[in-house]
C-alpha cells in the first residue's frame, strides 16, 4: 500500500485527471483490512449476498431462448440518428429550394403592373413559331400629319402636344392557334419609342366589330350572314302543335339558285343535290315544346340544334357539306332594328303575329281547307284543337289541324280526328257532336249547309267560344282595313303567328373556285314537320314588278294599346328577292382598333399587337387593363399567344432607320419573342430570411448532434465499497443576505446532511459558506450541531445510521416549503412550519411510527432539549450582526463518535471594507487586502497567516525578498467562495485525524455545490455517486462531474409565466447534450470530481494581467491561492465546464428530482437571464482571445462552425457545378464525369417523377432545375461525410497513439462537447434573429411582397420539416423515459407548456441579450485592461434594468398585432401575404401575453375584499382594481391551457397552411430553428 501511495503521489491536478489511476481491488481490499482496527465496519456488509446459493430462492423466470439485442430505448436512438441525418440534408435543400426554385407562375412578372400570363407555361413556345406572314397582320405606321390624331394629350394636359395615335386594322392569321384550342382571343396594343419602355395603349375596349377575333386564321376567317324577313310564310298548322324543323341551305352555285327558287317542295335526299352547307335547328317553337325535350327527334340535340353529321350520315349519305352553319333568333322582329342574337333553344323562341293579303276567290276556295286561320284572341275548349290548331278543343277530340285524337275505339269514320261513339267523324278530322249533323249532312234548321265552315253550320259564324271557332277577315262585308282607314273590297286579311326574325351565319367554309360561283353565297331557309321532309320554303317572295302578286306578309306591332302593321321605311313592300337570300361577307379575323389613348410622342414608334386568351381573364381573376400602365418589355411570348409589330416614323414623312425594324415596316419576330427565363425568388429579402433561416439551423444542428452518440456507461448501483476509492465528500451551501435566512439556510442543510449515503466509507463534509459574517447564522449552525451531537446512538443501529434516519425523515418535512412561508418577508412563522423546519414533526414521526419507536425517552430527553434550543433560535428576528469581517471565521463540529464520517463546517471568508476610491482588482494593488507567504509555509500556516491580512497602502513598498505577497481575495463572488472552501478542505484533509494512512488520502474527492434555496433530498448523493464509475465499479476519472436539473414544485409548468424550471433547457437540451457528456454545470445540484496536482499546498504562481510600471511596464507574476473554479466571470459554472472539455473530460446528467428548490419572485429569473448572457459575453472573449492549454480547440471549433455556415450560404446561394476536387487537380473531370453522370441521370429521372405528379408545383417546362439543384445539394452532402470521415481517422489516430504533450480530440463525442462548448459561448449572439423576425412580419404586414414560393414544394418540405423535428423530440425524449423508469422509476417529460414557455423566451429575452453583450463588453475591457474583479454581483446588479426591458419589450409585442390588424383593414388588406404575417405578429403576441401580464400586474396587492367593498367609480378610476381585473382575465388555469395550445396547433395546421400562402412555411420553419437556450 506505501509503493502504491508513492505512485500517486505526484498525480495531476483537476486537468489532469485523466492520468490517475485507481488503486486495484485487491489493494483496496488490504487497505480496508488493515483500516479494521480504526473503524468500525461492522454494520456494513462488504460483499453482496450470494442469492444463487441460498435454496429459499427460486427463480421462476425463464431462460429466453434469445438474447436481446434491439431494445426499445436502442430503437429510439436509431430512430432519432436516422431522423437527424434526414434533417441535415432536407432543411439545408429546403432553403436551396426557397431561393432556386422557379417562382409560381402566376406571379411571374409581379414587378410590372398586372397583365396576365400564358396559361401553362408549356404554350409560350406557341408565339415564337415565326413563318412567311405575320401572325398579326397589322396596318402600317402612318407617315403624314393627318392621319395622325393629336387630341388624345387634350385629356391629360387640357391641351395638345405632339403626342398621338391613329387607327389600326388588325387581322389574325395564326393555324397554331386552332391546334391548342386558343377559342377566343381579345386584342392587346402595346406602344414604345425606344424599345426598351412599353406602355399598354389599348385594348378590347377600343376593338371592333367585336373586341375579340371571330376567327384565328384568314381562310377560316371569312365570315358570312343573313338576316332573314320579319314575318314567316303562313303556315298549314300552328308552329306550336308540331316538331318543326327549319334548316338553311346555302349554296355557291347559280343553277342550285335557280332550282331552289323555282322549288315548292323537295325529299331530304334533294338537299345533297342543292345544298353546299345546311345548319338548322328543331323542335316546338312559339313555347310550344317547353316541356318536350328536343333530344326526342331524329337528330335533335338537347340546345333545339340539327346534328348535321347525323343527319348526313342517316338522310343524305352522299352528301358533303361543308362549313359551319347557325341559326339564331332574333330578340326583335323589327326589320329595321339591329338583330341581337342569343343561343335559346327553338322551344324559347317568342313568336309573334303578321298579317297577310290573301285573294277573295282564292280564300273562300280554300274555306275547308287547313289554310283557314283562327283567332287567336278566341279560347277554345279545353281538350278541342281550334280549326288551325290554336287552342284547345274537348277532350280526345282532334282539331281541323289533326293535331289532336280521342281514346281508342272513339274514332269515326273518317278523317284523322275521329268521332264520338255512333257518329261519323268530319271527314276533315272535325268530331261530330251528339245531336248535329256531320259536315256531310244538311245543316240544321235555318243554318247553312256542309259548304260552311267546318264544325258548323254553312254560311254561318259560330258562336263566342265554339271549338273551332276561327276569326276571318273577310271583305264579304264592307270594313275597316287595319291599317287604312279606307275600305277594300277585293282584299281579305289574315294575321298568324309567325316564327321570329333569325341569323342566319355560315363559317369555317373555304371559298370554292370556279367559274360558275357566286360572289356571295344564296341561303334558302326550308321547314319541315319532319326529318324525312317534304322541305318547303319558310319565306315567301314576291315579285316587285309584278302588281299582280300580294305583297309579303308584315309584323304587328302594339302601339298605345292598339295593334298596327308596320310600315315600310321606304315606302316600298317588295324588297328584292335576290338580296333577300344573299349573304353578307365579313372578315370574321379582323378587328379595327380605335385608340383612346396616346401611342407617344411623333417620330420613332414600335407598335406591337399581342392576342391574349379569354382565360386569361378568367384564371387570373383578371378585371381590365390600365391604359397607360407599363409593360414589361420583349420577350412578350410569355403574355401573347400570337404577336406582331410595325414600326416607324410616325406621322413624319422623313423615315430613321430603327433597330429591329424590316424593311416592311414590320418588326423582326426574333425581338419581339425568345426564351422565357425562369423566375425565382433571388431578391434580397429571400436571402436575407434564409440566410436566417441557415444560421438557426446549424445553431439548432449544434443542439441535436450529441443525441447521435449514446450515454458514458456508468455504475447502476450504489455500493458502499464505491466510497472506498474517494477521500472525502464535500457539499458546500453558499449564503448570503436577503431570502436566505435562517430558516432557508437550515433547510438547505438538513438535506445536505440527509444526502450522507448510507455506509459510507470516506468522510462526509457538511460546509456552510457565509459570505456576509452573520453573528446569528454561526449561533445557528452551532444550535444545529448541538442538535446532532444529541442524536442518541442507541435502538440497534449506529450513531450514523440515527443520524441518517432522522435528517431523511426531517428533510421529507421540509422538502416542499417555499418562501412564502420561511423566507426573509415572513415576520413570524406559522406554528406548523415551525415544527417541521425546527425538527420536532419529523421527531414526533420517528418516534410514533418510525426507528426510534423503541428509544429510551431519557435518552431523548438531551434531543428534545436541543430542538427547543434550534426552535427558539429560529424564531428570532432575522436581524445580522457582523463583526470583524476582515477575518475569517471557521467553525468544526466533530462527532463525538470517531466511526461517524460526517463532518460539519462553518465558514465565512474574510470580507474586508475596500476604499471605494480604488478598482476592485484581484491582484494586489493599492485599496486591496493582502497577506504575506514565507517561503517555508505549510498548509496549517494558511489561516494564519491569513489573519495577518492588511490593506495596501498607496506609496508604500511592500515588496518582501523573503515571502510572497498574496492578495487576501481574488474573486468577491460565489467562486470565491467555493475555492477558498476547497482550500479549507485540502487542509482539514491533510491534519493527522483525518488521514486513512491508504490509498485514500491521495484519491479524488466530491465536491457538490447546493445553494442556499436548494435541498438535497435523502438520495441525492446515493443516486450521484454511481455516475462516476464504470460498469465494473471503478472510478472514472474522465467524469468530470454530474449535474441533476433544477426543481421548484411551487412553480407547475402551467403557472411558471417566466419558465423559472427551465424545463425545456434541463428536459431536451441537457438529455441530447448528455449523449455525448457535454452537459455544462449550472452551479447549484452539481457534484465535481477534483484531484489536486498537489495536496501539500494551495498556493501557485500567476501573470497579473495588469503591467507593473515600477517593473519595466511588464506584467509581473504573484502568488495566489489555488482556484479550482474559474474567477474570471459571474458564470464559474460554464467556465468550469470549459476546463473540463478542453481537458478531455465528460460530464453525467440526472434526469431526476434529487433537489428540491424554493422559487425566488419570477422577475429575478430574468435577472438571472441577464447575468448568465453577460457573463457568457465576458467568457467567449476571454477565451476566444486567451492562449491557455487547450482553448484552441474551442476557437478551432468556431472556425469550423463559421465553414460550415459558409458552406451552406454557397450552397444556397450559388450555382455550383465543379466539383472541389477537380478544382483543385486531384481528381480529373473526366474520372468525376464518369461517377457522376449515373448519378445525375438517377435524379433527373426521380425529380421528373415527382414533377410530373405536380409535388413539386408548377410554372417551367423542364424540371432539370430541380435536378441540378438535388445534384449540387449531392455535392455538398460528399463533402461534408468527407470532411466527417477525415475527422474520424484523426480522432482514431489520436486514440490509438495519444500522449501527454499532445491534446487533440480522441473521441467524435469529445468534438461533440467542443460543439456543445462553443454554443454556450456563442448562444447570445443569434439575439438579433428574433428582432430580424418581429420586425421582418411586421414589415410584410404593412408592405407588398414580391417573392412567391410554390404550394405544392413549400408543402412537401414542411411537412417532411415538421415530422423530422417532432420526431427527434419524441424518440429522443422517449429514450430518455424508458432510461429513467428502468433505473429509478422516476420520468421527468418534456411537455407542451416547456416547448411554449421556451419559445415565449426566445422572444422576451432578445432584448436582454443585447443589452447583456454590451455590459459584457464593458466588463471584459475592464478585467482585461484594469484587471478588475468581475466576478461578482452585489444587490439586484442589472436585474432591474432587465425587468424593465422586459416588461416594455413584451408590452410592445402585446399592442404591435392591434396596430398590424389596423393597418391591413385600411390598406395593407390589398397585399397577398399580409394577412398571413398579421398572424404570425398576432401568435408572437399571444406568446409573451402571459409573462408581460405577470409582469405588469403580478404583483397586485388589492385583495378580493378590498376589491368588494370599493363603489363602481373606485373600480374605473384605481389602477389596482384594473390590475387584478386584468390579472384574473389573463393568469387564469382556463387561458392558459388555450394558449398553451395555439403554438403546438399553429405548428401543426402549418403544412395544410402553406396551401393559403407559403409564407406560414417560411414562419414555421423559422420557429422550427429558433434557439431558446439560456445556458
Amino acid at each position: 500500500v506505501s509503493t502504491q501511495v508513492s505512485r500517486w503521489a505526484g498525480m495531476a491536478g483537476v486537468d489532469g485527471m485523466g492520468d490517475y489511476e485507481v488503486p486495484s481491488t485487491e489493494a483496496r481490499s488490504t487497505a480496508v483490512l488493515e483500516r479494521e482496527d480504526d473503524v468500525d465496519t461492522s454494520g456494513y456488509t462488504t460483499e453482496a449476498s450470494d442469492l444463487s446459493s441460498d435454496p429459499a430462492v427460486v427463480d421462476m423466470k425463464r431462460r429466453r431462448g434469445c438474447v436481446v439485442c434491439f431494445s426499445a430505448k436502442c430503437c429510439c436512438h436509431v430512430c432519432y440518428i436516422v431522423q437527424f441525418c434526414l434533417y441535415v440534408v432536407i432543411f439545408p435543400s429546403w432553403c436551396k429550394y426557397l431561393v432556386t426554385a422557379p417562382m409560381p407562375y402566376a406571379y411571374w412578372g409581379e414587378n410590372w403592373p398586372k397583365f396576365p400570363m400564358v396559361k401553362p407555361i408549356e404554350r409560350t413556345d406557341l408565339a415564337r413559331q415565326a413563318g412567311d406572314e405575320p401572325q398579326i397582320t397589322m396596318s402600317a405606321v402612318p407617315r403624314t400629319e393627318s392621319a395622325c390624331d393629336y387630341s388624345c394629350s387634350e385629356e391629360l394636359y387640357g391641351y395638345q402636344t405632339d403626342e398621338m395615335n391613329f387607327p389600326l386594322t388588325l387581322s389574325l392569321n395564326f393555324s397554331s392557334l386552332v391546334k391548342e384550342n386558343a377559342h377566343t382571343l381579345f386584342p392587346i396594343i402595346i406602344t414604345s419609342t425606344d424599345f426598351k419602355h412599353w406602355m399598354l395603349a389599348a385594348d378590347r375596349r377600343n376593338s371592333a366589330p367585336q373586341p375579340f377575333w371571330r376567327s384565328r386564321t384568314a381562310g377560316a376567317g371569312r365570315g358570312f350572314s343573313m338576316t332573314t324577313p320579319s314575318c314567316t310564310k303562313r303556315p298549314a298548322s300552328s308552329f306550336g302543335n308540331q316538331a318543326t324543323y327549319i334548316l338553311a341551305c346555302i349554296t355557291w352555285k347559280p343553277k342550285n339558285v335557280k332550282e331552289l327558287k323555282e322549288t315548292e317542295s323537295m325529299n331530304t335526299t334533294d338537299l345533297a343535290e342543292v345544298c353546299d352547307a345546311i345548319g338548322g335547328v328543331c323542335g316546338w317553337p312559339c313555347g310550344g315544346g317547353q316541356f318536350m325535350p328536343s333530344a326526342r327527334l331524329p337528330t335533335c340535340s338537347m340546345d333545339g340544334i340539327i346534328d348535321v353529321k347525323a343527319f348526313s350520315k342517316e338522310y343524305v349519305p352522299d352528301a358533303h357539306f361543308a362549313g359551319h352553319v347557325e341559326v339564331q333568333a332574333c330578340d326583335s322582329f323589327d326589320p329595321y332594328a339591329k338583330c341581337y342574337t342569343d343561343t335559346d333553344p327553338m322551344s324559347m323562341w317568342k313568336c309573334h303575329e303578321c298579317v297577310v293579303e290573301v285573294e277573295e276567290d282564292e280564300d273562300d276556295a280554300d274555306d275547308s281547307g287547313d289554310d283557314d286561320f283562327e283567332d287567336p284572341s278566341l279560347p277554345g275548349i279545353p281538350g278541342l284543337s281550334g280549326a288551325s290548331g290554336f287552342g284547345s278543343g274537348l277532350p280526345g277530340a282532334g282539331g281541323l289541324g289533326g293535331g289532336g285524337g280521342v281514346p281508342p275505339g272513339l274514332a269515326g269514320d273518317g278523317g284523322d280526328g275521329g268521332g264520338l261513339p255512333g257518329l261519323p267523324g268530319a271527314s276533315i278530322g272535325v268530331p261530330a257532336l251528339p245531336g248535329l249533323p256531320s259536315p256531310a249532312d244538311p245543316g240544321l234548321p235555318g243554318l247553312p249547309g256542309p259548304a260552311a265552315s267546318p264544325g258548323v253550320g254553312p254560311g254561318m259564324q259560330p258562336p263566342p267560344g265554339l271549338p273551332g271557332a276561327q276569326r276571318r277577315l273577310r271583305s264579304s262585308a264592307p270594313r275597316r282595313s287595319l291599317y287604312s282607314d279606307e275600305e277594300d273590297e277585293d282584299e281579305t286579311k289574315e294575321i298568324y303567328k309567325s316564327l321570329p326574325r333569325m341569323r342566319v351565319k355560315l363559317s369555317g367554309i373555304e371559298i370554292p373556285r370556279g367559274i360558275h360561283v357566286l360572289a356571295s353565297p344564296m341561303v334558302y331557309m326550308l321547314t319541315a314537320p319532319s326529318v324525312e321532309g317534304p322541305w318547303t320554303k319558310l319565306y315567301t317572295t314576291a315579285d316587285p314588278t309584278d302588281p299582280d302578286e300580294l305583297d309579303p306578309p308584315k309584323p304587328i306591332m302594339v302601339k298605345n294599346g292598339k295593334r298596327e302593321v308596320m310600315k315600310t321605311q321606304d315606302g316600298t313592300s317588295r324588297p328584292d328577292p335576290d338580296l333577300q337570300h344573299a349573304m353578307n361577307i365579313s372578315n370574321l379575323n379582323e378587328l379595327n382598333i380605335d385608340p383612346e389613348s396616346c401611342f407617344g410622342r411623333r417620330g420613332p414608334l414600335y407598335v406591337v399587337a399581342c392576342a391574349i386568351n379569354v382565360s386569361a381573364y378568367a384564371t387570373y381573376r383578371f378585371e381590365r387593363f390600365e391604359l397607360g400602365q407599363k409593360v414589361a418589355p420583349p420577350p412578350f411570348n410569355d403574355r401573347c399567344l400570337a404577336v406582331a409589330g410595325r414600326c416607324g416614323s410616325a406621322c413624319m414623312g422623313h423615315q430613321e432607320k430603327m433597330p429591329h425594324c424590316l424593311e416592311n415596316g414590320y418588326i423582326n419576330h426574333s425581338a419581339l419573342v425568345g426564351e422565357i427565363k425562369l423566375q425565382d425568388n433571388k431578391q434580397l429579402p429571400v436571402y436575407m430570411f434564409v440566410y436566417v433561416l441557415l444560421f438557426g439551423f446549424c445553431v439548432k444542428v449544434i443542439m441535436l448532434c450529441p443525441g447521435i452518440f449514446s450515454p458514458y456507461p456508468h455504475c447502476r448501483n450504489y455500493a458502499p465499497e464505491l466510497t472506498e476509492q474517494l477521500r472525502y465528500i464535500v457539499t458546500c451551501t453558499p449564503s448570503t443576505a436577503g431570502d436566505e435566512n435562517k430558516s432557508t439556510t437550515m433547510r438547505n442543510i438538513i438535506g445536505c446532511i440527509s444526502a450522507m449515503p448510507r455506509g459510507i466509507r470516506c468522510r462526509y463534509h457538511v460546509v456552510l459558506l457565509d459570505e456576509t459574517h452573520r453573528v446569528e447564522m454561526r449561533v445557528c449552525w452551532q444550535k444545529l450541531s448541538d442538535v446532532i451531537s444529541a442524536i442518541p446512538s442507541t435502538g440497534g443501529n449506529s450513531y450514523q445510521e440515527n443520524i441518517t434516519d432522522f435528517f431523511g425523515a426531517w428533510c421529507e418535512e421540509t422538502k416542499k416549503m417555499d418562501l412564502n412561508k420561511i423566507g426573509a418577508k415572513v415576520k413570524e412563522l406559522e406554528p406548523s412550519v415551525m415544527d417541521r423546519i425546527c425538527g420536532k414533526a419529523a421527531y414526533r414521526r420517528m418516534t410514533k411510527d418510525g426507528s426510534w419507536m423503541s428509544f429510551d425517552r431519557q435518552a431523548l430527553a438531551k434531543f428534545e432539549a436541543a430542538l427547543d434550543e434550534l426552535e427558539n433560535d429560529i424564531r428570532s428576528d432575522n436581524k445580522w450582526t457582523r463583526v470583524s469581517v476582515h477575518r475569517d471565521d471557521v467553525f468544526d463540529w466533530v462527532p463525538k463518535e470517531q466511526n461517524c464520517m460526517l463532518r460539519l463546517h462553518y465558514i465565512a471568508r474574510a470580507k474586508p471594507v475596500e476604499d471605494e476610491r480604488t478598482n476592485r482588482v484581484q491582484h494586489v494593488a493599492p485599496g486591496t487586502w493582502y497577506y504575506k507567504v514565507p517561503a517555508d509555509a505549510t498548509l496549517d500556516d494558511w489561516l494564519t497567516l491569513r489573519q495577518s491580512a492588511r490593506e495596501m497602502q498607496y506609496g508604500r513598498d511592500e515588496d518582501d525578498d523573503d515571502a510572497h505577497i498574496v492578495p487576501l481575495r481574488t474573486s468577491r463572488g460565489k467562486a470565491g467562495g467555493l475555492n477558498f472552501v476547497e482550500n479549507y478542505m485540502v487542509v482539514v484533509s491533510e491534519r493527522p485525524e483525518n488521514l486513512y494512512n491508504d490509498y485514500q488520502d491521495d484519491a479524488p474527492c466530491l465536491y457538490s455545490i447546493a445553494d442556499a434555496r436548494h435541498q438535497f433530498q435523502h438520495d441525492f448523493m446515493a443516486s450521484t455517486l454511481p455516475y462516476f464509475f464504470s460498469k465494473a465499479g471503478e472510478l472514472d476519472t474522465k467524469v468530470a462531474f454530474t449535474q441533476c436539473p433544477q426543481h421548484f414544485h411551487e412553480s407547475q409548468d402551467k403557472t411558471d409565466y417566466l419558465d423559472t424550471n427551465n424545463a425545456s433547457f434541463f428536459r431536451l437540451n441537457c438529455m441530447i447534450r448528455n449523449c455525448s457528456g457535454g452537459v455544462s454545470s449550472c452551479g447549484t445540484n452539481g457534484t465535481w470530481m477534483i484531484k489536486h496536482r498537489d495536496s501539500q499546498t494551495i498556493w501557485e504562481s500567476q501573470k497579473v494581467r495588469v503591467r507593473d510600471k515600477s517593473r519595466g511596464n511588464s506584467k509581473r507574476v504573484e502568488v495566489v491561492e489555488r482556484r479550482t473554479f474559474h474567477e474570471s466571470c459571474k458564470v464559474e459554472d460554464t467556465a468550469s465546464s470549459l476546463q473540463a472539455v478542453v481537458a478531455g473530460r465528460h460530464s453525467q446528467f440526472i434526469n431526476r428530482k434529487l433537489s428540491y428548490g424554493m422559487a425566488k419572485a419570477a422577475v429575478g429569473y430574468l435577472a438571472a437571464t441577464q447575468r448568465w448572457a453577460e457573463g457568457g459575453v465576458v467568457l467567449s472573449l476571454q477565451t476566444l482571445t486567451s492562449c491557455e492549454k487547450g482553448h484552441w480547440m474551442v476557437f478551432a471549433t468556431l472556425l469550423t462552425f463559421i465553414a460550415f455556415i459558409f458552406s451552406l450560404l454557397r450552397l444556397v446561394t450559388m450555382d455550383v457545378d465543379t466539383w472541389l476536387v477537380v478544382k483543385l487537380g486531384l481528381v480529373s473531370q473526366e474520372v468525376m464525369d464518369i461517377i457522376t453522370i449515373p448519378i445525375y441521370q438517377t435524379l433527373h429521372w426521380l425529380i421528373t417523377e415527382l414533377w410530373e405528379r405536380h409535388l413539386l408545383g408548377t410554372g417551367i417546362k423542364d424540371p432539370a432545375v430541380y435536378t441540378k439543384m438535388t445534384m449540387q445539394m449531392v455535392m455538398w452532402l460528399v463533402m461534408l461525410m468527407a470532411c466527417l470521415f477525415v475527422l474520424w481517422c484523426i480522432t482514431s489516430f489520436c486514440k490509438a497513439f495519444r500522449r501527454k504533450c499532445c491534446i487533440f480530440p480522441d473521441q467524435l463525442r469529445w468534438c461533440g462537447r467542443l460543439l456543445i462548448t462553443m454554443d454556450n459561448l456563442t448562444y447570445f449572439m443569434w439575439f438579433w434573429t428574433a428582432f430580424f423576425w418581429i420586425g421582418f412580419n411586421y414589415y410584410t404586414a404593412v408592405t407588398k411582397s414580391h417573392y412567391h414560393f410554390q404550394f405544392e414544394g413549400m408543402m412537401l418540405f414542411m411537412l417532411l420539416v415538421n415530422v423530422l423535428n417532432w420526431g427527434m423530440i419524441i424518440s429522443n425524449s422517449f429514450r430518455y423515459s424508458l432510461e429513467q423508469s428502468m433505473e429509478a422509476n422516476e420520468i421527468a417529460h418534456l411537455s407542451m407548456d416547456n416547448i411554449w414557455r421556451s419559445n415565449q423566451l426566445f422572444y422576451m429575452t432578445a432584448p436582454v441579450q443585447l443589452f447583456s453583450i454590451l455590459v459584457g463588453i464593458k466588463e471584459y475591457l475592464r478585467y482585461k485592461f484594469y484587471g478588475m474583479d468581475i466576478s461578482f454581483w452585489e444587490g439586484g446588479d442589472r436585474g432591474e434594468a432587465a425587468i424593465k426591458i422586459v416588461k416594455y419589450w413584451t408590452l410592445l409585442l402585446v399592442i404591435g398585432p392591434v396596430i398590424a390588424w389596423t393597418c391591413y383593414a385600411i390598406f395593407a388588406h390589398q397585399y397577398l401575404n399580409a394577412w398571413a404575417a398579421c398572424i404570425v405578429v398576432t401568435i408572437i403576441g399571444l406568446d409573451v401575453l402571459h409573462p408581460c401580464a405577470y409582469l405588469w400586474v403580478g404583483d397586485s396587492k388589492l385583495t378580493r375584499e378590498e376589491a368588494d367593498k370599493m363603489k363602481w367609480w373606485q373600480k374605473l378610476t384605481s389602477s389596482k382594481w384594473w390590475a387584478r381585473r386584468i390579472y384574473a382575465a389573463v393568469l387564469n388555469p382556463t387561458l392558459t391551457g388555450i394558449l398553451k395550445f395555439v403554438g403546438p396547433a399553429y405548428f401543426l395546421l402549418l403544412p395544410l397552411s402553406c396551401l393559403t400562402t407559403t409564407y406560414f412555411g417560411v414562419n414555421a420553419a423559422f420557429m422550427m430553428v429558433a434557439s431558446t437556450q439560456v445556458r
